[in-house]
């Protein structure tokens, strides 16, 4: 997952999604679930994840992969996303 400083690795605690028919953004129980198989809006709980950037490409270690391959893929991926649009030295900067 990528940071604002960097690469975060970090063990995952909980994937969790919102009760069927309700937003995110209302206070209610949340679905635990083990894993996820489709594209939906996520929470994650896990320690570190306060710089981490939202809609940045989460990845997992497996067994046969290597930390540090998947640290630079993570870094590639959010520097494209910087690079798509141009800045400013001041104001907010919005990605749709």
């Amino acid at each position: 997952l990528a940071g604002i400083g960097g690469p975060i690795v970090t063990t995952i605690r909980a994937l969790l999604t919102p009760q069927p028919m309700k937003e995110m953004r209302v206070k209610n129980e949340y679905v635990h679930h083990s894993q996820i198989s489709t594209s939906m809006g996520v929470k994650i709980s896990a320690p570190g994840l306060e710089d981490a950037v939202a809609g940045t490409e989460l990845l997992v270690l497996g067994p046969d992969d290597d930390l540090e391959d998947l640290k630079e893929e993570v870094s590639e991926g959010f520097e494209s996303i910087l690079s798509d649009f141009e800045k400013e030295p001041a104001g907010v900067y919005v990605k749709a």
